[in-house]
């Protein structure tokens, strides 16, 4: 719906008629944010909790715009957020706005990103078959085509570069790392990249250098007693 000038409203539409069908089925809204529009998530945000607040199953998240190919990015890269920008977006959401829908507490993991699941696919609308929805389209990465008779891998080596590549367990890097438990080695796409390509990826959670301010803005929040804005 890229040239659709009412784009918004259609979607709006689609997510009412869900919330009436599906009554027991959840639903994550992903708002896409850069730096040059991450201040309207406050206004999305709000607009959506006030519209399905009898609604528990409706609920919103941001989708931070980064780099994750060599493909050239479609938006100015000075617009891609880092780890610093992430960790003062969700500040600033607590600190600044009130809201606290978003965890400021790590969680451990048990387990990792689909990529590196068998029986996970990420299928383009042509067909195409890939394991990351983050380059779905960049056809260098693609591993099969979705056909009448099913899946068919057509690139075995990418599949297996993903299944089995840059394991975090394998890494000094990461099992050295107090963190591994938390991020179970972040996106393993960028660490992929980074050791097939020698690229140099953001991998790491953006907890890594803020975890003490994540912490203090949870205990203020579990404790309904906020501190003075940091």
């Amino acid at each position: 719906m890229i040239n659709d000038n009412d784009s918004f409203s259609k979607i709006i539409n689609n997510i009412d008629l869900f919330s009436k069908i599906n009554t027991k089925t959840s639903l994550t809204i992903r708002v896409n944010i850069d730096k040059n529009n991450q201040n309207e998530y406050i206004q999305v945000f709000n607009f959506i909790n006030k519209r399905y607040k009898k609604n528990n199953n409706i609920s919103i998240t941001p989708g931070y715009i980064q780099k994750n190919s060599n493909e050239k990015c479609i938006i100015d890269e000075s617009c891609i957020l880092n780890n610093k920008d992430k960790a003062l977006f969700l500040k600033n959401l607590y600190y600044k706005n009130n809201i606290t829908h978003l965890s400021f507490y790590p969680h451990l993991y048990f387990y990792e990103c689909a990529i590196r699941n068998h029986n996970c696919w990420a299928i383009a609308p042509n067909g195409d078959i890939y394991k990351c929805w983050e380059i779905l389209g960049d056809i260098d990465y693609k591993v099969g085509e979705l056909t009448e008779r099913g899946i068919e891998i057509t690139n075995l080596n990418m599949l297996n570069r993903y299944l089995y590549c840059a394991d975090p367990y394998e890494s000094n890097k990461c099992t050295e790392c107090k963190f591994l438990p938390i991020c179970n080695g972040g996106c393993p796409h960028k660490r992929i990249e980074n050791v097939i390509k020698n690229e140099n990826y953001e991998s790491c959670t953006f907890y890594k250098k803020y975890l003490k301010d994540f912490l203090i803005a949870h205990k203020e929040i579990v404790s309904n007693k906020k501190l003075i804005p940091k």
